[in-house]
């Protein structure tokens, strides 16, 4: 068990995802793009869950201005 105080959780959700090719690639090269390291990745068929590097500054305005607000449905949720 492993515990990791002060990260910042996205739960990105898209129907666009189910049966598809390279949706994740698009979604982490958005992650490449702004400098962003993600530490842990969990999928379902129509979403996928990402924690984010700490150490990184990210913001609620950092999302908006990310190509993944145009196409999929994004939550953020901090561990402060």
């Amino acid at each position: 068990i492993v515990l990791k105080r002060n990260v910042t959780m996205l739960d990105i959700v898209s129907t666009r995802m189910l049966g598809q090719y390279g949706f994740l690639a698009k979604v982490f090269s958005i992650f490449e793009d702004l400098g962003i390291s993600v530490d842990v990745v969990a999928t379902s068929e129509v979403s996928v869950s990402l924690t984010l590097d700490p150490s990184k500054l990210w913001s609620r305005e950092l999302i908006q201005q990310a190509s993944v607000r145009r196409f999929y449905i994004v939550d953020q949720f901090v561990d402060e």
